[in-house]
């Protein structure tokens, strides 16, 4: 039903994070930051949440990735089930125990800015 984020390419950074470089040892000589976060952060995205971005074409950058993953730490940390972070123009339905995004969608594009479900919300 969802994929680990460390398996989760966005399309815009799909041909630059297939084959990485390997110096004699065997080990990555370059690694993205993008990579670096999404391995360290072990948020995992919803077939849902990467349905809509790409739908939406939204922009998540490697600080979009970092500034949600320390709010999913903080909000675990204050024992929230399910929550809005905030990021920019970047809204992320999160459930916090399962470190797993929900859905997103761009906070302008939002019709009625409802949200339902929630326990608790993060706006950065």
């Amino acid at each position: 039903m969802f994929n680990r984020v460390d398996v989760f390419r966005l399309p815009e950074i799909e041909g630059r994070t297939s084959n990485p470089v390997r110096g004699k040892t065997g080990e990555r000589q370059s690694e993205s930051n993008f990579e670096k976060i999404l391995r360290e952060e072990e948020l995992a995205f919803s077939l849902h949440a990467q349905r809509r971005i790409q739908e939406r074409s939204l922009s998540i950058d490697a600080e979009t990735l970092e500034s949600l993953g320390e709010s999913v730490k903080i909000l675990e940390r204050k024992g929230a089930k399910n929550s809005l972070v905030v990021v920019g123009n970047t809204a992320f339905v999160v459930n916090v125990p399962q470190k797993m995004v929900v859905t997103c969608f761009d906070r302008k594009a939002s019709k009625e800015n409802v949200f339902t479900n929630i326990d608790s919300a993060i706006i950065l």
